[in-house]
């Protein structure tokens, strides 16, 4: 994410005052693995992004470096001119990626390979964040002197002003056809057409400190609020709304599994919120300072972790290829729709919900027990029992000694 190193002390703090008004302690998560990769010379990854070549792209300002990871964890970095400053990162429309440079006061260009160029104009100051824009260009925030710039694949760059935005900050491609930023200094959120026309929008409750910001699975817009705790939302239409429990937030995004996904700074953690307010949070001894996040072709959540100059992965538990909405243990329970439910590593007992569900074993010997609906019932490495329920199940056993009954369409069991 999109983060000054000037602004890590700031943030700080914020994030221990906000702390103290938590409506509720959120949940632990221990079920997700996090595991986080570095090299000698990656800096302080400040944001990441899934490249054209498969592999996570990342930033860093503290280290003037770009680099890569690919999914297996193998780190790759370039090193920049030390005057560039590399901060956000994003891959364009051309195959390439596109940094904002904030030393240099300028946009970068990456190749896939490692070839640099790097384009500046006297209305670019510091830019901070960059995103793909609908019509095909590049838009970032040049944060220093207030304005909104668009960059096409050719260099060529056009900035817009308006006298309400003060310290524009992240930006994001919305569902509406316009891109969406956060202006953080006066506690707004805006919004700029592909022609260029800005609105702001305001509300003392539900704007305070807003960094990181990303269309939700809702089809909304989410930013982090890093001064009050919470996740806010504003509606295309400029209605505004907020979650709490997301103590010094920097950076969201909307997750594989229908949820929003956070970097919590100050706690070093990461936050899954669903879309009602539930929040489960996650922690590592080597996730510091977390700060941007994605979704990686993997579905698992990808971030950087810049106080210890690290790109993390949080592997999501799955079932079936997809990705789970209900951890046995974790978080989430069975609805009524159509649920993906993964088991812990223990012995569990894991029931369906009453809708065409996914279920899964996760290490232990567990029972797995279909419901009302369709129900695909799989068994792993242990020795599971799997009982479809009242309809039309699928049992498919897995390495170990398996069992079924009541399984419509059995596979993988003696």
């Amino acid at each position: 994410m999109r983060r000054p190193v000037s602004l890590l002390a700031a943030l700080a703090l914020l994030g221990a005052l906000a702390a103290a008004d938590l409506a509720g302690a959120p949940s632990a998560g221990a079920l997700n693995k996090i595991t986080t990769f570095a090299a000698a010379g990656m800096g302080a990854p400040t944001s990441v992004t899934v490249g054209p070549d498969g592999n996570i792209w990342f930033a860093s300002s503290n280290g003037d470096v770009v680099g890569k990871v690919t999914p297996s964890g193998v780190v790759t970095p370039f090193p920049q001119d030390p005057l560039y400053g590399p901060n956000d990162i994003v891959a364009g429309p051309d195959g390439n990626l596109w940094f904002t440079a904030r030393q240099a006061s300028g946009i970068g260009r990456i190749t896939p390979s490692g070839t640099v160029t790097l384009f500046t104009n006297a209305n670019v100051n510091r830019p901070q964040a960059i995103t793909a824009g609908p019509d095909g260009n590049l838009w970032f925030t040049s944060k220093d002197n207030d304005r909104i710039g668009r960059i096409t694949p050719a260099g060529s760059i056009t900035t817009f002003t308006n006298p309400n935005v003060d310290g524009p900050y992240d930006i994001t491609a919305g569902p509406d056809g316009n891109l969406w930023f956060t202006s953080l200094t006066n506690n707004r959120i805006g919004r700029i057409t592909t022609a260029g026309s800005i609105s702001t929008f305001v509300d003392a409750t539900h704007v305070r400190a807003p960094l990181g910001i990303t269309t939700g699975p809702d089809g909304a817009l989410w930013y982090a609020n890093s001064a009050n705790s919470s996740l806010g939302r504003i509606t295309t239409a400029g209605s505004f709304s907020s979650l709490a429990g997301v103590s010094g937030a920097t950076d969201v995004v909307a997750g594989p599994d229908g949820n929003l996904w956070a970097t919590e700074g100050n706690p070093n953690r990461l936050a899954r919120v669903t879309l009602a307010g539930a929040v489960t949070t996650f922690a590592a001894p080597d996730l510091v300072f977390p700060q941007g996040i994605t979704v990686g072709p993997d579905d698992n959540l990808w971030f950087a972790s810049q106080g210890n100059g690290r790109v993390g992965r949080l592997t999501t538990p799955k079932c079936d290829g997809e990705v789970a909405t209900v951890l046995v243990g974790g978080y989430g329970a069975p609805t009524a729709g159509a649920d993906v439910i993964v088991g812990n590593a223990q012995a569990n007992v894991v029931n369906a919900g009453a809708g065409n569900d996914r279920v899964c074993g996760r290490g232990g010997n567990d029972t797995l027990r279909g419901q009302a609906g369709n129900d695909r019932l799989f068994g792993d490495a242990a020795n599971d029992v799997l009982n479809g329920g009242s309809e039309a199940d699928v049992c498919v056993g897995g390495t170990g000694t398996d069992r079924t009954t009541k399984c419509e369409t059995v596979s993988g069991v003696p």
